[in-house]
């Protein structure tokens, strides 16, 4: 069975959604917050008839929001910054179409995926940019 392209772009998000879902645990925990599944393991049981003192982290308030909202950013930066270089190649000739479903494709891909959530985001942004610029110009499509 062959994937068709929209079937392909389904799987990559799928990828991309887990990537994030995971990057924001990650940032929560950084952040000293407790997940419900951690909250089970952390309870202690005290014998009948002893007082206990609840012990506290003092940990320093770190802002989640602002944690998360960062790293988003930095997403719809690492996006848009390749969405404007995969037009750019296009519209120069940097990159053909033939080219890009070739190992130079390939390459971008294994490169991109390799540094992690930015890496496939900005992947994300240059596939758009230039698939939409280069089916939009003959040249690009037609070497």
């Amino acid at each position: 069975m062959v994937a068709t392209r929209d079937y392909e772009d389904v799987i990559t998000m799928k990828i991309a959604i887990k990537a994030l879902a995971s990057f924001a645990c990650a940032a929560l925990l950084s952040a000293g917050a407790v997940l419900p599944t951690q909250a089970a393991s952390r309870l202690t049981v005290a014998p009948a008839g002893e007082t206990a003192v609840e012990e506290t982290e003092s940990a320093e308030a770190v802002p989640v929001v602002a944690v998360v909202t960062a790293a988003i950013l930095a997403m719809r930066f690492g996006y848009d910054a390749a969405f404007a270089e995969g037009v750019n190649q296009a519209r120069t000739g940097g990159l053909t179409w033939s080219e890009w479903q070739g190992t130079k494709g390939w390459a971008i891909y294994a490169a991109a995926n390799s540094v992690g959530l930015l890496g496939t985001a900005g992947y994300l942004g240059f596939r758009q940019g230039f698939s939409n610029e280069c089916w939009s110009r003959y040249s690009c499509y037609a070497r």
